[in-house]
């Protein structure tokens, strides 16, 4: 079967091809024709006003609650809310229940995603169980095909244990993603530690436990040698001492969550247990830090940190919902809606598309004769808004229901599957 994607243009910074109109031809999973827009119509046809087309988008930072919460979410759905939002590609958490701390728990989790359009990418558990106090099976699981290790949200307190996790990984060639908070700082908040929390009366997370651990290891990268990837930053302060490692020769990767980019901690005075998130919504000048971080390149790639919660663990007071939002159908729309006129279109694609497998050491898709098709078809300047039945997640715990945004996914193609977006 054919498809042709009509007059796009194409988005691939670095690329000859990069901001012409073209059509791309694809039979049998491979693209085998990029002709002058226009002149192609084989097959079932794509094509819309002012669409773009890119690598097919990856995201670095998602949680699907099977096994052990299915009620919240299966992988299956969380597949199903990933291509809902452009994405060909996301990487699993291990903050299941059991966590994935074994080759069989990676294997697990690809099996149910076998057939799926989008393709799952697993991380496995730093340290055995996620308890932080010794390391678990990583070239076992490396070599089942895992190729990052992260303890997800709970940060690796001991300087010892993370020291050795990073002198053991760079002997076979593995990542390491850290969650920066100094929990002893950090995890009795609830929201950020600012003018909101203080006059709603809530516990605040401060931005120093963000930056004390970023601190500690960049000196622990420094010391080792090691590549080592800081996600879902939030703070100003983070993005400062990432700049300077960079600027040293560090070598540091750096992700930010979409919310982060869109909103502030004000919208705390609602008391909407939606917001409560981690890392928490920091202050206007912390947000405006981050999109300049994500301008220049300082922050790699945008994230959705997608958390599905069910309802009897999200609607409750504010002190006792868990954190977290679903915001894989939204991402783009939110970045998008954030950066725009302040990050390069450009730049923001980077983001999505290219950043996150350069972290990961995965080879780019191309948009070249005879290359196997991975695919984002998107429409950078519609405006549209995020309704309840757009949700693919088992779960609904969003903000952003009826908000209006910039920047839609159309559709994403890989290999010989597609999915059109409604």
């Amino acid at each position: 079967m054919e498809l042709t994607l009509s007059n796009v243009c194409i988005r691939l910074p670095g690329s000859p091809l990069n901001g012409s109109q073209r059509d791309i031809v694809i039979a049998d999973g491979r693209i085998t024709e990029i002709a002058a827009a226009g002149t192609q119509r084989r097959g079932e046809v794509l094509t819309g006003k002012g669409w773009e087309v890119s690598p097919g988008w990856f995201d670095l930072h998602v949680h699907f609650r099977e096994p052990g919460d299915e009620q919240k979410e299966t992988i299956q759905d969380g597949l199903n809310a990933a291509q809902q939002g452009g994405f060909s590609r996301v990487l699993l958490m291990p903050s299941t229940n059991p966590p994935i701390e074994h080759p069989s728990g990676l294997a697990f989790a690809r099996n149910r995603a076998a057939q799926h359009l989008v393709a799952l990418e697993v991380a496995g558990c730093i340290s055995a169980g996620r308890q932080g106090k010794e390391l678990a099976e990583l070239y076992d699981m490396y070599q089942a095909g895992a190729r990052v290790f992260t303890d997800d949200q709970r940060p690796v307190g001991d300087t010892g244990l993370m020291t050795r996790a990073l002198d053991y990984v760079r002997n076979f060639g593995g990542r390491l993603m850290v969650y920066p908070e100094d929990a002893f700082l950090g995890s009795l908040g609830q929201v950020n530690e600012g003018v909101p929390a203080t006059l709603s009366g809530m516990k605040g997370m401060p931005a120093i436990a963000e930056a004390v651990m970023i601190a500690r290891d960049l000196q622990l990268v420094e010391y080792t040698g090691t590549p080592l990837h800081f996600s879902t930053i939030s703070s100003r302060a983070g993005v400062a001492l990432i700049r300077a490692a960079k600027k040293r020769g560090l070598p540091v990767t750096a992700d930010v969550a979409a919310y982060s980019l869109l909103d502030n901690d004000s919208v705390l005075e609602r008391f909407d247990s939606h917001y409560k998130v981690k890392p928490p919504l920091r202050g206007e000048d912390d947000r405006q830090a981050l999109i300049e971080g994500l301008s220049d390149g300082t922050l790699d790639a945008v994230a959705s940190n997608h958390r599905p919660e069910d309802i009897e663990h999200k609607q409750l007071e504010f002190s006792l919902a868990a954190y977290g939002m679903i915001g894989l159908e939204s991402a783009f729309g939110v970045a998008r809606t954030a950066t725009k006129d302040k990050v390069p279109l450009d730049r923001l694609i980077d983001a999505f598309a290219i950043a996150p497998r350069k972290v990961l050491g995965l080879e780019l898709p191309r948009i070249e004769v005879g290359a196997e098709a991975e695919l984002t078809v998107y429409a950078p300047d519609d405006t549209w808004s995020l309704q309840a039945d757009h949700l693919r997640s088992r779960s609904r715990n969003t903000p952003y229901i009826g908000r209006q945004f910039t920047g839609k996914p159309v559709a994403v193609v890989r290999g010989k599957a597609h999915y059109r977006i409604p």
